[in-house]
């Protein structure tokens, strides 16, 4: 099903809040009987305040942008370019400017937790009941990263959670509390781990992390969007803000001859699958717990093309990295590394603690690779 972007009100003059038309576009895909949808922008520039126009629901939705900028310009501390829900259970992350921000609504849910599991089993006992559907994608993770202490007292920080252990498993069955994986687990998890208390945006909001435990990842709030493919777009920075978040979280995003402008920061968090194709960015982190990350003929401006806890896999093929290329994340590193084509890396390149660090065929390398894993 194809839409026209002007035909909900929408205009590109750099000006006009776009916010009740791009939710108007919003709520006629979610209510389509289509499953697949593309939306022409004409070119133009495209302000809006109210980030929640993106979640499509369980549709595949394209963006056709024709070289148009997008522009977020709420002055709302809590905006984002991109305002998707971060494995939480409720419908909203962050709010737009005419809505109070309720820090309730974008907590990280505490999961279910599991007993102990050895690495290479098949099968996990849970502690805590869910039904879970064959075929569904679970995140396992536990053992907090990030502690410190205030006031003598042990606590998380960092958010989301930054976990060292963490895998994404395909449920096969479910006989009551114990649950048949589709392969054999890459990691074991202790319940002996600590649960911390982690502060989340709130003090009131704290929640224990720690201890093994699975989340769903197509639950309510992975359901804002099934998956988002945008062609030729510029995404530009806020006005109103010298640092612009442009986050990723979700299932499937693809991301076809676009750029950043200005000082965006583009990142990305609890993802399962991101690619991106012939674009050029500032900065950019691949953050924490994200299943597949690949960047195809493209170009970093930033100073630094980092790694959180980073990503299950992580693919560049003939990219420019202009800064540097670190990888060595918080005492975790990318569990998959693989370069191909010509990689131009003009500063240092550091892979630390990464088991699987390939470098195929004619691949080219620039710059110092440090670390405890050199190719």
């Amino acid at each position: 099903m194809m839409l026209q972007a002007e035909d909900f009100g929408i205009v590109g003059d750099g000006q006009t809040d776009n916010s009740p038309g791009l939710r108007a576009l919003r709520d006629a895909i979610r209510a389509g009987v289509d499953r697949s949808w593309v939306v022409d922008f004409d070119p133009g520039h495209y302000c809006y305040t109210d980030n929640t126009w993106w979640k499509f629901g369980e549709r595949d939705v394209t963006l056709r942008c024709n070289g148009a900028r997008l522009e977020c310009t709420s002055e709302n501390n809590w905006a984002r370019t991109f305002g998707l829900l971060s494995a939480a259970s409720t419908p909203v992350l962050y709010a737009p400017d005419d809505v109070p921000f309720d820090p309730a609504q974008a907590t990280l849910p505490t999961g279910y937790r599991f007993a102990s599991a050895d690495a290479r089993a098949q099968s996990i006992a849970l502690l805590d009941p869910v039904a879970l559907a064959t075929g569904e994608v679970v995140l396992l993770a536990g053992h907090i990263q990030q502690i410190r202490e205030v006031d003598g007292v042990p606590e998380g920080w960092g958010w989301p959670p930054n976990y060292r252990v963490y895998e994404y498993a395909v449920v096969d069955s479910q006989d009551g509390n114990a649950v048949t994986l589709r392969h054999r687990l890459r990691n074991a998890y202790d319940d002996l781990w600590p649960d911390w208390l982690h502060q989340p945006l709130a003090p009131e909001q704290a929640r224990l992390h720690g201890k093994p435990r699975l989340f769903l990842t197509h639950g309510d709030g992975w359901r804002q969007l099934r998956s988002l493919h945008i062609h030729d777009a510029v995404f530009a920075a806020n006005r109103h803000k010298t640092h612009t978040p442009f986050g990723f979280t979700g299932r499937k995003f693809e991301l076809i001859g676009c750029r950043t402008e200005g000082e965006v920061h583009t990142y990305m968090n609890h993802v399962e699958d991101f690619e991106a194709r012939d674009c050029d960015f500032g900065r950019v982190e691949v953050d924490k717990i994200n299943r597949r990350v690949s960047f195809d003929r493209c170009r970093f401006r930033g100073t630094l093309f980092s790694m959180g806890a980073g990503a299950e896999q992580l693919t560049l093929r003939d990219c420019d990295i202009m800064g540097d290329a670190n990888g060595q994340g918080l005492n975790i590193a990318p569990r998959d590394v693989r370069f191909a084509g010509t990689v131009r890396v003009h500063g240092r390149t550091i892979f630390q603690n990464s088991p699987t660090v390939s470098v195929p065929g004619p691949t080219r390398l620039t710059g110092m690779i440090a670390g405890s894993n050199e190719r």
